[in-house]
């Protein structure tokens, strides 16, 4: 299998490349990826910066430094849309308890 980006959650990324080898089947994957990728542009933050310093100044990325600015984008990422679940069910149970009418007397 070979992956041209990365996905925003890092557990997508490990369950597809877990299934390029089934039923005693061998299999391998690489990932292609580039600094300039969507998740890393947006969700990067220092790292990327990082990353990019070494390559202007190395010519080209260590492996550690560009596993580093796809963790941290990944991380990112998953916070964001951790939080947007937090609050949509926040928001969910205060329109559930806005609306409820059991009759009962509490």
């Amino acid at each position: 299998m070979i992956a041209t980006e990365r996905h925003e959650a890092g557990r997508i990324d490990r369950q597809l490349f877990g299934r390029c080898g089934r039923q005693g089947d061998p299999g391998t994957h690489e990932a292609i990826v580039s600094l300039q990728d969507e998740i890393v542009k947006v969700h990067g933050g220092i790292f990327r910066w990082l990353a990019v310093g070494l390559a202007t100044v190395l010519r080209r990325v260590p492996r550690w430094a560009g596993r580093l600015a796809f963790f941290w984008a990944q991380r990112g990422s998953q916070r964001l849309y951790s939080r947007a679940r937090r609050d949509l069910l926040e928001h969910d149970e205060q329109l559930d308890r806005m609306l409820a009418f059991s009759g009962l007397v509490e």
